[in-house]
């Protein structure tokens, strides 16, 4: 089974929440900044905000701003939601008047074998981190806390999904395939 690493396509802009705004909002941001650290729900803590657009570049309708977390437009969330809502929370943000929605996933999968404890003195240690089959047959997308839930996994299925709708702004790169 492949594992593909999500990122986003360099040949759209990605559309940001305005984490600076939301911190100064929050006053102590350590509690939100604790909660993206251990990978926890943010949904008490947020609160609409207007987006922020990467460059002068069509708009993504699907991109990766920021660690473990998916921006979707409502079309992409709409259309996609009976498969993503078990793995995440949907937090929402504006953008000159349109809704989108930070997916801030909370499906952390343990790595396999050697992986649970890599040697990150090897620059490529991130690209060598795999998962077992039997933890992720069933799943479309996931992080792990070995590289604190920052990248985003996924499987074809979950690549499917978006190609079939033709959504834009992500790129799939093939990791190491499940043991």
């Amino acid at each position: 089974m492949k594992i593909y690493k999500i990122s986003s396509s360099d040949d759209f802009s990605e559309v940001f929440p305005n984490l600076v705004g939301m911190m100064k909002k929050l006053g102590n941001p350590k509690k939100y900044l604790d909660a993206v650290r251990e990978n926890k729900p943010l949904k008490d803590l947020w609160f609409e905000q207007e987006g922020i657009i990467q460059s002068k570049k069509q708009v993504a309708d699907i991109c990766k701003p920021y660690s473990g977390q998916l921006m979707l437009s409502s079309i992409v969330r709409d259309s996609l939601d009976s498969e993503l809502a078990t793995y995440g929370e949907f937090l929402p943000v504006t953008l000159q008047g349109e809704k989108y929605w930070i997916m801030n996933l909370q499906n952390s999968i343990q790595a396999a074998g050697n992986n649970s404890s890599p040697d990150r003195s090897d620059k490529d240690w991130f690209d060598k981190i795999t998962f077992k089959e039997e933890n992720i047959r069933k799943q479309l997308l996931w992080t792990t806390s070995l590289d604190n839930d920052n990248q985003i996994f996924c499987t074809h299925r979950f690549i499917s999904l978006i190609e079939e709708s033709d959504f834009k702004g992500l790129k799939f790169r093939p990791s190491l395939p499940a043991t």
